[in-house]
């Protein structure tokens, strides 16, 4: 019997990714056993498009029928993203227009950003011309509560708030978007860059790379998110932009990631989607991640473990036998390590890199 050994078997699944689209499955095979900062620069290595397509030169027609495709419900009816109402696709060309979840407005420097924020699939939505009109300005989605000058409209509000001693005006959605609206607001947050949010982006995205949120979107966004949870109507529209750009929303797909992101968890090592162990404390108790090629020194275990390998293999690293079942990356230091498992049917190797 022929047996890969891990370096190959690494080297095989990173081939695989750079030239499929990305499935749901990435987030377990590179987001587990990562927190804070080093999850949410994995997510954005991992789940940005692959290959946007130009809806910018793209018959304005055209682009209309992809989003009218994101938003279809059960019935087949195409579904307004902020008012919530449903309507045929052929009322659909008459009552509804495109919009982005964020203005270009938001979008600095590098000016390429805003060119690819348009194209995101995942920023733009069918609504009604009162809606667009009333973000002629580039406001925002959140609680109106609170607010002054508030305008009720047909499902969903205007007015506006004081964020920071600043006077914003931002549009409050239907109920029955604002969860969607929120994981778009995740996604977006951690695919784009802290760096090139200017005017009122600074106020929703903050400036530091992580949370990459700030506390205002934290606050409004993960209530939004665990009060109307994903849909089957999401699951729908991120296979469709999967099929047009090759990634996935994975606040979709993985619904507790932005918990260990910005939330409850939030700090903790993610443990993927189907974990066992764990306690209501800690989830990630007891969780064992899989060996990979890359850690950084701030990481808090290297495990000896793949699904790859024999459950009673025996494993050394830089030639010295190991009798626990994970090391600190700090005790090993920076650059690279041999680690090697042998057992009773088979052997290999895999060459891991820990980073400052």
């Amino acid at each position: 019997m022929k047996h890969y050994s891990l370096l190959r078997v690494v080297a095989m699944l990173f081939i695989t990714a750079a030239v499929t689209p990305v499935s749901s499955g990435v987030v377990d095979d590179y987001a587990v056993g990562r927190e804070g900062a080093s999850l949410k620069r994995t997510l954005r290595n991992h789940c940005a498009p692959s290959a946007m397509i130009d809806v910018v030169s793209m018959p304005w027609e055209t682009y209309f029928e992809i989003l009218a495709a994101m938003q279809t419900d059960d019935a087949a009816m195409v579904v307004d993203g902020v008012t919530a109402r449903a309507c045929t696709m052929a009322d659909a060309r008459m009552s509804l227009t495109t919009c982005n979840v964020i203005d270009k407005s938001w979008f600095g420097f590098p000016a390429d950003y805003k060119n690819k924020s348009v194209c995101d699939l995942y920023n733009g939505l069918l609504t009604c011309a009162d809606v667009v009109q009333a973000r002629s300005s580039g406001e925002g989605f959140a609680s109106v509560a609170g607010a002054s000058e508030v305008v009720p409209a047909s499902g969903w509000s205007r007015g506006v708030i004081d964020l920071d001693g600043w006077s914003m005006p931002v549009v409050e959605p239907a109920d029955a978007m604002k969860g969607m609206i929120a994981r778009r607001m995740f996604y977006m947050g951690t695919i784009y860059p802290c760096s090139i949010w200017c005017a009122d982006g600074e106020k929703f995205f903050g400036g530091a790379e992580y949370p990459g949120l700030s506390d205002f979107s934290i606050g409004t966004y993960l209530v939004w998110h665990r009060s109307w949870p994903v849909a089957d109507s999401e699951r729908r529209c991120n296979d469709e932009v999967e099929r047009r750009q090759g990634n996935r929303n994975p606040f979709v797909d993985y619904p507790d990631l932005a918990e260990y992101l910005w939330g409850e968890h939030a700090g903790k090592p993610y443990p993927g989607a189907d974990a066992p162990g764990g306690d209501d404390d800690d989830p990630s108790a007891g969780v064992r991640i899989p060996l990979r090629g890359v850690y950084s020194i701030s990481d808090k275990w290297i495990d000896f473990y793949s699904p790859y390998v024999p459950e009673n293999a025996s494993w050394s690293i830089d030639g010295r036998g190991v009798t626990d079942s994970r090391v600190s990356p700090a005790d090993l230091g920076p650059g690279a390590h041999e680690l090697k498992y042998r057992s009773g049917v088979s052997s290999g190797k895999l060459i891991i890199k820990i980073v400052p």
